[in-house]
């Protein structure tokens, strides 16, 4: 039987995971500008004055819109009141 886990125990577990996919994301997007920036030729204080900011707002703008992809890509649907009630019941 599976270890029960609180609610708030899961959000906080959650949280942590999400934190450390935009960080693993924050350096990965870091690492490909900078390394495009280098094969470019520009300087490597630049390459990073140029790759921090766009891997920042790359992470922020795909976080922003990560609940509207996941809802797209299922095809979900809000519940009705009908619907609403029917699965408080079971």
């Amino acid at each position: 039987m599976p270890e029960k886990i609180l609610l708030e125990d899961q959000n906080l577990q959650k949280q942590a995971k999400t934190v450390l996919i935009a960080l693993f994301m924050l350096g990965l997007m870091f690492a490909l500008v900078f390394a495009v920036a280098w094969v470019w030729g520009i300087p490597t204080e630049l390459a990073a004055l140029i790759a921090f900011p766009v891997a920042l707002i790359y992470v922020v703008i795909s976080y922003s819109f990560s609940v509207q992809s996941v809802i797209a890509a299922t095809k979900a649907s809000l519940l009705t009141q009908g619907e609403k009630r029917k699965a408080s019941y079971q």
